[in-house]
């Protein structure tokens, strides 16, 4: 197997202390070896920086000479320089701040948002947040931010790369990017970093202490709230807005029956409708059978359970309501004609049976005649 090539190419000479050629000028290693610095340029997106190499002996006057060999670095800060060959990313610009932040220094705001991988402009700004109030550092191209509030600023690591932590980032995130603040939010509580009672717990911890970003992620937190409940995922949100748009029956939020608890259920009637989401529903094998269990137990009992899935909530909302209207005539026809004539453009309208204005009396009862209230 051919070994990998080093990332800190150009050098030459035994790791002994012998000189090393970087093409200009000889820099001496009395202490600190090549495959050191090979190491951390891996694992830091193609960087070095000063602080590493004094701690291995290199001194400032070698580190100057050492990028100053434009063939193989480039100087971005007076102490972080970037391998000649290395990929150009912004994860790698993102690393370069941090590093010339000096310690303590973290991703924050926008770049700690891309991070943790929501989708950012790449002409985002760089922010950095720094704790504490004697280092002044000031650096080309980079938001230096200090925080007066210090709770939730646990660091967190990202492709190797210090990070404020997901609630952060949400605190942080409206003072610079507001209208951003609802798609990362709904991006951590798809992946489980946060959810929605933690979030408002945030908000209350930070309030009244001059807190810039509270009314924007308080706005972004009040879309995840289905009839003044927190929702558990962007599908439930969706369904709530398929339901109000499409003038279907009132439906009550993660509704109690039998002890379980559901998406919706369908006002008077015995019709549940589930959103199944990839994410919640597939991918943990006790949850899929957890779900299919429920289902049969409540049909047992004379349920009707609906499950829509995400493809369809989230691109054919008006396939979902026309599935839920076509339910509602077969199980429960007298609180579809109601609420037809209470919404004449409801979706009801369109997805009437041609029978049903000649349905007998006795057959124009709900199925669940006990449930048509």
């Amino acid at each position: 197997m051919r070994a990998s090539p080093r990332l800190v190419s150009g050098f030459r000479g035994a790791q002994d202390g012998t000189a090393f050629r970087t093409g200009f000028v000889d820099v001496v290693y009395e202490r600190v070896k090549i495959d050191h610095l090979d190491r951390f340029g891996r694992t830091h997106h193609g960087l070095l920086s000063f602080r590493f190499a004094a701690e291995h002996g290199l001194s400032r006057r070698d580190w100057n000479r050492l990028v100053a060999d434009e063939r193989r670095f480039e100087p971005l800060y007076p102490d972080v320089a970037r391998i000649i060959g290395s990929p150009v990313t912004h994860e790698q610009r993102i690393a370069a701040a941090v590093l010339a932040a000096g310690p303590g220094a973290m991703a924050s705001h926008r770049s700690g948002a891309r991070l943790w991988g929501v989708d950012r402009p790449d002409h985002d700004p760089l922010d950095v947040m720094l704790v504490g109030r004697t280092r002044r550092a000031r650096l080309d191209g980079i938001v230096i931010h200090r925080p007066r509030n210090l709770d939730d600023l646990s660091p967190s690591v990202r492709q190797g790369i210090s990070v404020t932590n997901p609630l952060r980032i949400l605190t942080d995130l409206g003072a610079v990017d507001a209208p951003a603040l609802f798609d990362t939010l709904q991006h951590f509580i798809m992946r489980g970093w946060v959810n929605t009672a933690a979030v408002a717990a945030v908000l209350d911890r930070h309030s009244g202490r001059g807190y810039r970003g509270g009314t924007a992620l308080r706005n972004a937190l009040d879309q995840w709230l289905v009839d003044g409940k927190p929702a558990d995922s962007e599908l439930e949100v969706r369904m709530a807005k398929i339901r109000d748009d499409h003038g279907l029956p009132p439906m009550t939020f993660h509704a109690e029956v039998l002890g379980f608890e559901v998406d919706f259920l369908v006002d008077g009637t015995n019709i549940v409708v589930e959103c199944d989401g990839w994410t919640t529903h597939g991918v943990d094998r006790q949850v899929f059978v957890s779900d299919r269990d429920k289902d049969s137990y409540l049909m047992s009992k004379g349920y009707v359970v609906l499950r829509l899935t995400r493809q369809v909530l989230l691109f054919r909302p008006r396939l979902a309501a026309e599935r839920i209207a076509g339910v509602v005539w077969t199980f429960a026809p007298q609180l579809a004609r109601r609420q037809l004539a209470s919404r004449p453009g409801s979706v009801l309208g369109a997805t009437r049976p041609e029978h049903a204005g000649t349905m007998s009396a006795s057959g124009a009862q709900d199925r669940f005649s006990w449930a048509a209230g």
